[in-house]
Protein backbone atom coordinates (compact mmCIF):
# COMPACT_ATOMS: atom_id res chain seq x y z
CA UNK A 1 0.00 0.00 0.00
CA UNK A 2 2.93 2.29 0.68
CA UNK A 3 4.20 1.78 -2.86
CA UNK A 4 0.80 2.72 -4.31
CA UNK A 5 0.74 5.86 -2.19
CA UNK A 6 4.28 6.70 -3.30
CA UNK A 7 3.31 6.40 -6.98
CA UNK A 8 0.25 8.61 -6.44
CA UNK A 9 2.40 11.20 -4.66
CA UNK A 10 4.93 11.05 -7.51
CA UNK A 11 2.21 11.83 -10.06
CA UNK A 12 0.83 14.67 -7.93
CA UNK A 13 4.32 16.04 -7.30
CA UNK A 14 5.09 16.03 -11.01
CA UNK A 15 1.85 17.86 -11.75
CA UNK A 16 2.44 20.48 -9.05
CA UNK A 17 6.17 21.08 -9.51
CA UNK A 18 7.08 20.53 -13.14
CA UNK A 19 5.90 22.37 -16.17
CA UNK A 20 6.53 19.48 -18.54
CA UNK A 21 4.13 16.99 -16.97
CA UNK A 22 3.67 14.97 -20.14
CA UNK A 23 7.33 14.18 -20.69
CA UNK A 24 8.08 13.51 -17.02
CA UNK A 25 5.08 11.17 -16.60
CA UNK A 26 5.87 9.43 -19.87
CA UNK A 27 9.50 8.85 -18.90
CA UNK A 28 8.72 7.66 -15.37
CA UNK A 29 5.81 5.59 -16.67
CA UNK A 30 8.04 3.84 -19.17
CA UNK A 31 10.60 3.08 -16.46
CA UNK A 32 8.00 1.73 -14.01
CA UNK A 33 6.24 -0.24 -16.76
CA UNK A 34 9.47 -1.83 -17.98
CA UNK A 35 10.70 -2.67 -14.48
CA UNK A 36 7.31 -4.08 -13.50
CA UNK A 37 7.00 -6.15 -16.66
CA UNK A 38 10.51 -7.62 -16.36
CA UNK A 39 10.09 -8.34 -12.66
CA UNK A 40 6.68 -9.95 -13.20
CA UNK A 41 8.09 -12.12 -15.99
CA UNK A 42 10.88 -13.23 -13.65
CA UNK A 43 8.37 -13.98 -10.90
CA UNK A 44 6.27 -16.09 -13.25
CA UNK A 45 9.33 -18.00 -14.44
CA UNK A 46 10.46 -18.69 -10.89
CA UNK A 47 6.93 -19.61 -9.85
CA UNK A 48 6.61 -22.16 -12.67
CA UNK A 49 10.17 -23.53 -12.79
CA UNK A 50 11.03 -23.35 -9.07
CA UNK A 51 8.78 -26.16 -7.82
CA UNK A 52 10.07 -28.51 -10.53
CA UNK A 53 13.67 -27.79 -9.56
CA UNK A 54 12.87 -28.20 -5.87
CA UNK A 55 11.12 -31.53 -6.56
CA UNK A 56 14.32 -32.93 -8.09
CA UNK A 57 16.30 -32.26 -4.90
CA UNK A 58 16.91 -35.09 -2.49
CA UNK A 59 15.03 -33.78 0.55
CA UNK A 60 13.78 -35.73 3.55
CA UNK A 61 10.07 -36.58 3.27
CA UNK A 62 9.29 -34.72 6.50
CA UNK A 63 10.80 -31.52 5.08
CA UNK A 64 9.63 -31.86 1.48
CA UNK A 65 6.95 -29.13 1.80
CA UNK A 66 9.22 -26.53 3.39
CA UNK A 67 11.06 -25.33 0.21
CA UNK A 68 7.78 -24.87 -1.66
CA UNK A 69 6.26 -22.90 1.19
CA UNK A 70 9.37 -20.73 1.52
CA UNK A 71 9.38 -20.15 -2.25
CA UNK A 72 5.73 -19.08 -2.26
CA UNK A 73 6.27 -16.81 0.75
CA UNK A 74 9.24 -15.22 -0.99
CA UNK A 75 7.53 -14.80 -4.36
CA UNK A 76 4.18 -13.34 -3.19
CA UNK A 77 5.53 -9.90 -2.13
CA UNK A 78 7.66 -9.68 -5.27
CA UNK A 79 4.63 -10.44 -7.40
CA UNK A 80 2.63 -7.71 -5.66
CA UNK A 81 5.41 -5.12 -6.06
CA UNK A 82 5.88 -5.98 -9.73
CA UNK A 83 2.16 -5.68 -10.41
CA UNK A 84 2.03 -2.31 -8.62
CA UNK A 85 4.99 -1.05 -10.69
CA UNK A 86 3.38 -2.35 -13.87
CA UNK A 87 0.01 -0.75 -13.14
CA UNK A 88 1.66 2.44 -11.89
CA UNK A 89 3.63 2.68 -15.13
CA UNK A 90 0.47 2.25 -17.16
CA UNK A 91 -1.26 4.93 -15.08
CA UNK A 92 1.65 7.34 -15.53
CA UNK A 93 1.71 6.77 -19.27
CA UNK A 94 -2.06 7.30 -19.30
CA UNK A 95 -1.62 10.49 -17.33
CA UNK A 96 0.90 11.74 -19.89
CA UNK A 97 -1.61 11.04 -22.68
CA UNK A 98 -4.66 12.55 -20.97
CA UNK A 99 -3.02 15.55 -19.26
CA UNK A 100 -3.69 18.80 -21.18
CA UNK A 101 -0.88 21.17 -22.10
Amino acid sequence: MLLIALLALAILGIILIRRSVKSACRTLGAVFFLCGALEYAGVLIIKNVGPALIARLNILPALSNVPGIVLNDFIAPLQFVSLVCLIGGILMIGTSIVYPR
